[in-house]
C-alpha cells in the first residue's frame, strides 16, 4: 500500500509540474480587473465596505481570498495560479483517499481522480482566478467525506 500511494502522489507530481509550466504563464482575464485593484493601491477596507454596501453581506470570505489571491498576483504573478492548481491536486487526492474508503479499487479511484483534475470546470478554477474559489469548496468537501 505504502509503495502504490508513492507512484500516485508521484503522478500528482508529475501532473502539477506539467500543468504548473503552463499555469504560471496564464495572465489576468478581463473578469479579474476588478478585484486586482484593490490589491495594487492597498485600499481593502474601503473596498470591502463598498462592496458590502452595494451587494449586502454576500460571500464575504469569498472576497477575503480574492483579496489574498490578487495580492499575490501582484507580486508574484506566477504564484497566483499555481496556489489553486495544487488546491484542484489536493481535491483530487482527497478524492481519490475518499472513492478508496467508498469500496473502489484503487486503479478505479485514481483514475476516478485524474478524469476530475481534467474536466473544464476544475481547469477553469486555477485558470481564470475569480472561479477558483469553487476549488476550495470542493476541497473542504473532499476533506470532510475523507
Amino acid at each position: 500500500m505504502k509503495k502504490k500511494l508513492s507512484i500516485e502522489l508521484f503522478i500528482y507530481l508529475f501532473i502539477f509540474l506539467i500543468l504548473g509550466f503552463f499555469a504560471a504563464k496564464l495572465s489576468l482575464y478581463l473578469d479579474d480587473f476588478n478585484l486586482v485593484f484593490p490589491a495594487t493601491i492597498r485600499n481593502y477596507p474601503v473596498h470591502f465596505q463598498n462592496y458590502i454596501q452595494n451587494f449586502g453581506l454576500f460571500r464575504p470570505l469569498a472576497l477575503i481570498y480574492y483579496y489574498f489571491i490578487y495580492t499575490v498576483y501582484v507580486h508574484i504573478p506566477w504564484l497566483a495560479h499555481l496556489v489553486p492548481l495544487m488546491i484542484a491536486l489536493l481535491s483530487s487526492f482527497f478524492l481519490f483517499q475518499a472513492l478508496k474508503l467508498q469500496g473502489l479499487t484503487s486503479n478505479q479511484a485514481f483514475t476516478s481522480s485524474l478524469f476530475f483534475i481534467s474536466i473544464p470546470f476544475i481547469t477553469e478554477n486555477y485558470g481564470w482566478l475569480i472561479a477558483n474559489n469553487s476549488i476550495i469548496v470542493l476541497m473542504i468537501y473532499f476533506t470532510q467525506i475523507y
